[in-house]
C-alpha cells in the first residue's frame, strides 16, 4: 500500500517540531478538534488545549524524539498509524536525562488543503506525569 508523500513529510514535520521544541508547529499538526490520549492523564481535546497541556514540557525539557516500525494504512483521507516511539528528555535546568518509551496509535485525516493532520492520538505507554 502506498503511503501518501504528503503523509509522510507531515509525520516527519511532526517529529521536527517535537525535536526543536516548537509548539506552535506542533499544535498545526493536530486537526482543532483533535483528541490526545497521554497516559495516565484525562484526553486533551483540541488544539488550543493541547498548546497549553504543552506549554510546559517544552518548557523544562529538550527533546530527542524518534519513531520506529511505522505501520500505516492509508484509506481516502484517512490514514492509521501504529509505531513504536522513544523520547529522551533532557532537563533545561540540568540533571540526567530521562527516556519515556512506548507505542502509540494516531488516527490521520487529510483536510481539503492536502494536509494531513492528526486527529486522534493514544500513547499506549505506561509513564505517568
Amino acid at each position: 500500500m502506498d503511503i501518501p508523500d504528503s503523509l509522510i513529510k507531515q509525520h516527519q514535520n511532526w517529529i521536527n517540531a517535537v525535536n526543536n521544541e516548537n509548539i506552535d508547529e506542533y499544535a498545526n499538526i493536530l486537526a482543532e478538534d483533535a483528541v490526545w490520549i497521554p497516559p495516565g492523564q484525562q484526553p486533551i481535546i483540541g488544539r488550543k488545549a493541547f498548546r497549553q497541556w504543552l506549554k510546559p514540557f517544552f518548557g523544562k525539557f529538550s527533546y530527542d524524539f524518534s519513531i520506529s516500525d511505522e505501520r500505516f494504512l492509508v484509506s481516502g483521507n484517512w490514514a492509521f498509524e501504529r509505531a513504536k516511539f522513544t523520547s529522551k528528555m533532557t532537563p533545561n535546568s540540568g540533571g540526567d536525562p530521562m527516556a519515556h518509551s512506548g507505542t502509540f496509535t494516531v488516527l490521520w485525516n487529510q483536510d481539503d488543503e492536502d494536509n494531513w493532520l492528526i486527529n486522534r492520538y493514544i500513547d499506549d505507554s505506561n509513564i505517568n506525569f
